[in-house]
């Protein structure tokens, strides 16, 4: 398969990649300048820098029913900018500008909470629908005004601490005070293998979607619906609605309950933000340091046997019950898939785990229909598995370079990849059941070889 396109334009490592709509691209590269791809004209529509060449920006996430794009550099800050109507940011200064402290490869967690409002929506059309005066508005760097529909100050923000075995949690509007820090205690489970090293991965979990008409398949029988067959608008939101992270996760309307944490040693952690103190579990789910993750609420209603059964009794009485899927990369050669319960005895456990030819994945992003996972590595390829059955779907090659980022558009499912080759390129994939249906049935009858994907 062939990327549709091809975007050449940055003068280095092309570092992070968020989607404004499905005809803007947001791309960050190592010398801290950031671009918006206009997707139909192949063209920059925008330029400019944000951190200084020697720190780039390591992570960018773009919230446009707030107006914000939120970006962090290798500088120990993290900067909230105000996008404009015409897809330009609003003012050379920040909005907000946080001083985290740390200065490794963990890329922050954002928490946005979703819009109650009808006329809540994304893209250029609510740019356009910004008040004037709002941006006008904006006062020092301590001040955040409400955006298009939502209010900045509800963001919240996980970076790894001063200290880099930390992770701290911030709110924008209240920095540079910390909201919570995840700190082991002294004297609660003290011991070496508490001694995780550096945080260098975070996630937020998004309560999943309240069960609804759009189950089935409870019991012992298969779901109605193929495990990669893409939901539609409709079913997304019948199937819930709420709390939009940076990643386009939906759940309910309130703040984080859970956040999951890599660590340096391989170990994953499940944090409980109300019990600051120690990890509600952990696993270790590689041999390397951990370089990326995403979880995701697993659909209700989709799961087979007795346990999706058990399951959806558990939800009514406490939401701690929910399921999550985790997929974890790491510098070494394997794809860590996990099933997270935060109501469970052990939270976290591990599914399995794909062998891959060569060792090193740089992000790894699970499509919000929760069906297929794309995974960036380093030896250039990008790497497509099904979340249920966590098996290869493809292997996109087109880079010469690690791929450092990989994002998914909200309505179409197209695929971008970037990468230290200055490139970005642009992939269609299965954006039909039946194409990934054929794909994996493919894969099945010939079998992947011992010796990795």
């Amino acid at each position: 398969m062939d990327p549709i396109h091809v975007l050449r334009g940055h003068l280095g490592d092309v570092q992070s990649l968020s989607y404004l709509s499905e005809d803007h691209l947001y791309a960050g590269d190592s010398r801290g300048d950031l671009r918006l791809w206009d997707l139909a004209s192949c063209r920059t529509e925008y330029t400019a820098r944000l951190h200084d060449a020697n720190s780039g920006i390591l992570h960018l996430a773009c919230l446009p029913d707030y107006g914000i794009l939120l970006s962090q550099g290798r500088d120990g800050c993290v900067k909230l900018w105000a996008a404009g109507r015409t897809c330009a940011l609003d003012r050379p200064t920040p909005l907000q500008e946080i001083r985290t402290g740390s200065f490794n490869f963990c890329r922050c967690a954002v928490w946005a909470p979703a819009l109650d409002s009808p006329g809540g929506t994304s893209g250029p059309q609510a740019l356009d629908s910004r008040p004037a005066a709002a941006a006008a508005a904006v006062g020092p760097a301590h001040s955040l005004v409400s955006g298009l529909a939502g209010d900045p100050r509800d963001l919240l923000v996980a970076c790894a601490g001063h200290d880099p075995a930390d992770v701290n949690v911030w709110r924008p509007a209240e920095a540079p005070s910390i909201s919570t820090r995840l700190r082991l205690s002294e004297g609660i489970n003290s011991g070496a293998e508490t001694n995780h090293g550096m945080c260098m991965a975070l996630a937020f979990l998004s309560p999943s979607p309240a069960p609804s008409h759009c189950e089935t398949g409870m019991g012992t029988s298969e779901s109605s619906r193929s495990d990669l067959e893409p939901l539609d608008e409709q079913d997304i939101s019948t199937c819930g609605g709420g709390d939009v992270d940076s990643g386009g996760n939906k759940g309910a309307a309130s703040d984080p309950r859970f956040i999951i944490a890599g660590y340096e040693d391989g170990v994953v952690a499940l944090w409980d933000l109300r019990k600051p103190g120690r990890p509600l579990g952990s696993l270790r789910a590689h041999t390397e340091p951990v370089m990326c993750l995403d979880v995701r609420a697993r659909v209700q209603g989709r799961s087979k046997g007795k346990g999706g059964a058990a399951l959806q009794a558990g939800r009514e009485n406490d939401d701690a019950t929910e399921l999550y899927d985790l997929v974890s990369g790491s510098a070494d050669d394997k794809i860590s898939c996990c099933e997270v319960r935060p109501g469970a005895p052990q939270p976290v456990t591990l599914t399995r785990q794909v062998q891959l030819r060569e060792g090193g994945t740089s992000d790894v992003r699970i499509r919000r229909d929760g069906k297929l996972f794309a995974c960036g590595c380093w030896d250039g390829r990008v790497r497509l598995f099904s979340v249920r059955r966590r098996e290869p779907l493809a292997v996109l090659k087109y880079h010469r370079s690690h791929v450092t980022a990989v994002a998914f558009s909200l309505e179409t499912n197209q695929l971008a990849s970037a990468s230290r080759d200055g490139t970005i390129a642009l992939w269609s994939v299965y954006s039909s059941t039946s194409a990934a249906t054929t794909a994996l049935r493919q894969r099945e009858s010939s079998s992947v070889s011992a010796g990795g994907v």
